[in-house]
């Protein structure tokens, strides 16, 4: 539902551009995708979540997945290193404004499978980055 009604709410011949809270998603989705490559240590997650607020929420709705709190997002990210690899990852912002950030977020990775091999994935996402006092507080993944 709420894709259907982004191009109504978000054209894109009159988005307004917020540089400082564009720059700060641009920034969490380079670093996030750090923590997808093979290499990738507890440190690479505290680099991403440097970006977000103690009191951070994702949400996937079409999994009816919800994580809250800072600590929790970190455990969850956590799980998964080592899993992935020659992650990439391209953005397009949708629309911005001081405190939401709606970009197209591609990404492509390798992902380890039960019997040791890598086998190609990738996910496309529309989401929704709430901004509060300079911090990502908030993460909506469609």
């Amino acid at each position: 539902m709420i894709l259907l009604i982004l191009p109504v709410l978000f054209p894109r011949t009159t988005i307004c551009e917020d540089r400082p809270a564009e720059d700060l998603v641009r920034h969490f989705v380079q670093a996030r995708t750090q923590t997808m490559q093979e290499n990738a240590t507890p440190a690479d997650i505290e680099k991403a979540l440097a970006d977000c607020a103690e009191s951070l929420v994702y949400e996937h709705p079409a999994a009816n997945a919800k994580v809250e709190g800072k600590e929790k997002v970190r455990a969850a990210m956590a799980g998964y290193l080592g899993d992935t690899k020659d992650a990439r990852f391209s953005m397009h912002i949708l629309a911005s404004r001081p405190n939401v950030v709606v970009a197209e977020v591609d990404q492509a990775f390798l992902a380890k499978q039960v019997d040791g091999n890598w086998k190609p994935g990738k996910r496309s996402n529309i989401t929704v980055f709430e901004i509060k006092d300079g911090k990502i507080g908030r993460i909506l993944d469609y």
